[in-house]
């Protein structure tokens, strides 16, 4: 299919009818694509904080452009909103024109378009403009003046836009998007909670193994000395916290190969579950409490969980015992 660059023209073909404009980040895909662009460009080199900052000051619509330069996203393995691609199908199907309205910058929304196939336009950020909120809202009413349009979103930086569209929806919203837009419509999509989907990804069937902390203890016919099996209960859960941390981190990092596999593509991160902010922010809350409960117990126990990499080593286990 042939993407038709409609957001520069200044005198764009009319549409019969509203056509049903979508926004990526949120809504299409599960994911945010500026995020990953930036983590995916710092995975390279961790020098490329420096261009990260320049480009920044520059603004977002700017970074948005360089990060796109990068061609960091690879549109064939974003986690898309299956409901949301089938309700495009059939509303094509019956005649409807779609619009992929994002964000995003265009170079990237013109792959993710014609990856799906689905679009009759798109329109998306460039250098100098940042297409969202309010300048989104101007541009589909620019490009639909007679037609209207109608809209899917998913945030509060979309508001102006559903303010402004025919029929507005929202995918998931909160109450307080429901009060603030009255006439959005939800969609309900089904997702895991915030919580089930951090437990999955902590991978808490993995922490048995941190039970071998308890063989010394066992093997020296200490396991009625309570002290000692306090102190070891508690290396225990530090183990376990160290290692979800790692495990969380490792999910960031193994992004896109673990989209492309076929058992992996299902975790929480890879799949869109866990925004890469929650995870990381997760990830550091665990380490911090495992490395906390680990002084608690004693300094040479801190030292045991570094590098965290040999979690499960037995010279850990050996540091455990003394």
């Amino acid at each position: 299919m042939v993407v038709n660059h409609f957001s520069t023209v200044n005198a764009p073909p009319e549409f019969a009818s509203p056509p049903l404009c979508v926004d990526l980040d949120g809504t299409l895909c599960r994911t945010d694509t500026l995020a990953e662009s930036c983590l995916r460009w710092l995975l390279r080199s961790p020098l490329n904080t420096i261009p990260i900052l320049r480009a920044l000051l520059k603004g977002r619509a700017y970074l948005k452009q360089r990060l796109a330069q990068e061609n960091l996203i690879n549109a064939t393995l974003l986690p898309y909103n299956g409901a949301i691609i089938e309700w495009l199908n059939n509303e094509r199907a019956s005649g409807r024109k779609l619009v992929l309205a994002t964000a995003a910058n265009r170079a990237l929304a013109e792959k993710v378009a014609n990856y799906l196939g689905c679009f009759d336009m798109v329109i998306g950020s460039d250098a100098t403009r940042n297409l969202k909120g309010i300048a989104k809202a101007e541009e589909l009413k620019r490009l639909f003046p007679h037609s209207g349009f109608d809209y899917v979103g998913d945030s509060a930086a979309d508001i102006p836009v559903w303010n402004q569209a025919q029929c507005a929806f929202g995918v998931n919203p909160p109450k307080r998007l429901l009060r603030a837009v009255p006439k959005l419509s939800a969609v309900r999509i089904t997702k895991p909670s915030l919580f089930s989907s951090l437990v999955r990804a902590c991978r808490p069937h993995q922490w048995a193994k941190n039970a071998l902390l308890f063989v010394p203890v066992i093997a020296s016919h200490r396991i009625l000395d309570l002290r000692t099996d306090i102190i070891v209960t508690i290396s225990c859960v530090a183990f376990c916290l160290v290692a979800s941390s790692a495990y969380l981190i490792n999910d960031i990092v193994d992004l896109e190969n673990d989209r492309s596999n076929p058992r992996k593509k299902a975790r929480p991160v890879a799949n869109g579950d866990l925004s890469i902010g929650t995870t990381m922010g997760a990830s550091i809350l665990l380490l911090a409490a495992g490395l906390g409960l680990s002084v608690a117990v004693s300094v040479p126990s801190f030292g045991a969980f570094w590098p965290t990499t040999a979690l499960h080593s037995p010279t850990l286990i050996t540091s455990s015992e003394s």
